[in-house]
């Protein structure tokens, strides 16, 4: 499953889909008789989003293939953790047993929330507010893994990551899907995340898709003319990297000048077809183009160059990388 294509797993995800119901993904409920009006409208029945059971949870992660997906990469015995942390968010975690491992393999958190619009966003679309499944935190890690010269960290990791993060996006838009929602949200925290949730993601707001786009296009072109190793996974190591450290300039058509601060602004998958209009329409992609077109990245080389052999990720150095992993996780 990990090596589908992105057609493949929506196929496949689409039709698992269909096979469950409300019997399956309620699995082990209470009986809702036996609750009162207050414990229904304060979710008092263990119902995840007033529908999921942690039984019918792991039944579907079953079903769908996730269990099976991380058993491949050596993980024999799983665990799945599911609480409500706060009147909002729901932490769902799972766990190797065998072999027994310290951190979770994948940690989510999430919420139902509502998309408020403004300004010129809110001409394009009317005053609607969309209902959305936002993820407030996730993180993929696979402990038996090890970094490389091919497989570097990437900020924010300490350890490299299950990769499976296609899978968990797919199953969270069935998720909106079954509970009706108008989309899923998620704020990328570095460049590299923004570039793994492009497939079936766009920024909000286009000028920031717009910017992203003009990151990958110069980024791109810098690569290619100070690093000799033609290595997509090393050239999005970089471009995020130099983004975390301030290690970019954005130039704009106006003259004016600034050091790129990476900008924490949400993306979308659109599920409704009025915002699936929104997303792959006419006025969308003008903006888009537009601010694409007004602004020019470059990095500051030597500074870039010089941090990269300090941290050892460029060339490779273990000891180093670990020594520099210790001191971002303080």
């Amino acid at each position: 499953m990990p090596h589908r294509s992105q057609t493949s797993l929506s196929k496949h995800y689409a039709r698992i889909y269909k096979t469950l119901g409300r019997a399956e993904l309620q699995r082990g409920a209470p009986d809702l008789d036996d609750l009162d009006l207050e414990g229904l409208i304060h979710n008092k029945n263990g119902l995840m989003f007033n529908f999921y059971t942690q039984e019918g949870v792991e039944f579907a992660l079953k079903q769908y293939g996730l269990y099976d997906d991380i058993r491949e990469q050596g993980y024999e015995s799983l665990r799945l953790e599911l609480r409500q942390d706060d009147q909002d968010d729901w932490l769902l975690r799972i766990h190797s047993t065998v072999p027994m491992m310290q951190e979770p393999l994948v940690e989510l958190v999430m919420r139902r929330s509502v998309f408020n619009l403004h300004n010129e966003l809110r001409e394009q679309l009317g005053n609607d507010v969309f209902s959305v499944l936002s993820v407030e935190w996730l993180q993929l890690q696979h402990p038996m893994a090890s970094f490389s010269p091919t497989r570097p960290p990437l900020p924010g990791q300490h350890m490299p990551g299950l990769g499976l993060a296609r899978q968990i996006f797919g199953l969270l838009r069935n998720m909106c899907r079954r509970l009706k929602l108008d989309g899923l949200v998620t704020t990328p925290s570095y460049y590299h995340n923004a570039i793994f949730y492009e497939v079936g993601f766009s920024f909000f707001d286009p000028q920031y898709h717009g910017y992203l786009q003009a990151m990958k296009r110069d980024f791109h072109t810098l690569y290619k003319e100070h690093f000799s190793k033609a290595d997509c996974e090393l050239e999005l190591a970089i471009s995020s990297w130099a983004t975390h450290w301030g290690h970019v300039m954005a130039y704009y058509d106006d003259d004016s000048k600034e050091r790129l601060d990476w900008f924490h602004e949400p993306m979308i998958a659109p599920l409704t077809p009025k915002l699936k209009r929104y997303i792959h329409g006419e006025w969308f992609h003008n903006e888009v183009k537009k601010t694409a077109e007004s602004v020019r990245y470059e990095w500051l080389e030597s500074a870039l160059t010089l941090k990269l052999a300090e941290v050892g990720l460029l060339p490779h150095d273990c000891k180093k990388i670990e020594s520099f992993l210790q001191e971002e996780a303080l």
